[in-house]
């Protein structure tokens, strides 16, 4: 379900500041499974759109999954049928779509994002720069980047770890060619056991993001997938939410609760919420503090992924105990029909411990003295 981000942009003529809403669209993402992805992303668009979303961005990889094994051998051009999908969508209800997906180009395959206008036309391409090492075997890395200018201002186009702390290089090229908002499709991932509250990747996102925001007087915002990685070198490891949009004041979205309607504007994030309880909204029947729901959106999805795919480890364990049991049982059977082939072959061979017995006995007999 997409979190709604509604921000002043670009200088008008009359010198005011010009505004568009973004969705951050926090897909679930299944590995390898480019059908059932590509379905919630057009759903999503629906959704985005009917809200009234200029611009709709949605995370990496989303056709594959990011590091999912099937890049190697499923991955496909673009332009190309996955890619035309989004361009379908971008014509279909008239917005600006950022997507990420996994390109193959010849024997390489590239995380890529594209950035389609409403008219259903790729306007950029580009190719992760900063890839992770653990999966330079599945993507090769990207050389060039691009911005283009659109009625909302300068965009530059970025993919999740291209924000890091230590590859801020690539923020500050596209700040200096002009972008005024980047937009970056994202997969950030937590270890498995991390807690679903608050923010589980603290200040990893924010503060690189505010570091460019703050200089260049740009917007970033990122979407990230929801989910459970499946295969690949980071198996295990979870995508919960917390996508964000960051302006030189800071956040833009991801207050924590709504506000009380007197908080004073000091205490508000840019998006009307707040994260200090104190001038939280109170639930009646709680007495509780009110969560911001488009913040927290990404519980409820993220704990029903994580249930499917904890039902389906559990179907898979029990039908690996199944398989064992059987294979143990034939094992054994193996066992005795070798024995029982053996003994009839030579059966001397297989009464000998008998034998050796009674010979034993024998030994422990008293000597009888000879005469």
């Amino acid at each position: 379900m997409p979190i709604f981000a509604c921000f002043s942009q670009q200088e008008s003529e009359e010198g005011g500041r010009l505004k568009v809403k973004v969705g951050l669209g926090q897909l679930l993402v299944e590995g390898g499974e480019p059908e059932r992805n590509l379905e919630r992303a057009e759903k999503m668009a629906g959704e985005a759109a009917a809200k009234g979303c200029q611009i709709l961005l949605l995370p990496e990889c989303l056709d594959l999954g990011w590091c999912h094994p099937t890049a190697k051998v499923e991955s496909l051009p673009i332009p190309g049928p996955y890619s035309d999908r989004i361009c379908a969508l971008a014509l279909k209800h008239k917005m600006y779509i950022c997507a990420g997906l996994t390109e193959r180009d010849g024997e390489r395959v590239y995380n890529t994002a594209i950035f389609v206008d409403p008219e259903g036309k790729i306007l950029v391409k580009y190719r992760k720069i900063n890839e992770l090492t653990v999966v330079h075997d599945i993507y090769s890395i990207g050389m060039t980047l691009g911005v283009v200018e659109t009625p909302f201002g300068i965009i530059g186009i970025n993919i999740c770890a291209d924000n890091y702390g230590d590859s801020l290089e690539i923020g500050h090229v596209l700040g200096r060619m002009g972008a005024q908002l980047i937009l970056s499709p994202s997969a950030w991932t937590v270890d498995f056991g991390a807690i679903e509250v608050g923010n589980p990747y603290g200040e990893k996102w924010l503060k690189p993001a505010h570091t460019l925001a703050a200089l260049y007087d740009m917007v970033i915002c990122s979407a990230t997938s929801v989910g459970t990685i499946v295969g690949g070198a980071y198996e295990g490891k979870k995508m919960v939410g917390c996508s964000l949009a960051v302006g030189k004041d800071g956040l833009i979205v991801q207050g924590r609760y709504q506000a009380k309607p007197d908080a004073p504007k000091a205490q508000l994030t840019p998006d009307g919420a707040t994260n200090n309880p104190q001038f939280a909204a109170i639930d009646p029947a709680t007495k509780q503090p009110v969560e911001n729901g488009a913040r927290q959106v990404w519980i409820s999805e993220t704990a029903l992924t994580n249930a499917l795919n904890m039902s389906y480890m559990a179907s898979q364990l029990a039908l690996f105990g199944v398989v064992v049991g059987i294979a143990l049982l034939l094992t054994g059977l193996g066992f005795g029909i070798l024995a029982v082939g053996g003994a009839l072959r030579n059966p001397e061979t297989a009464l000998t411990f008998l034998h050796r017995s009674d010979t034993r006995a024998d030994s422990k007999a008293p000597a009888v003295p000879v005469a």
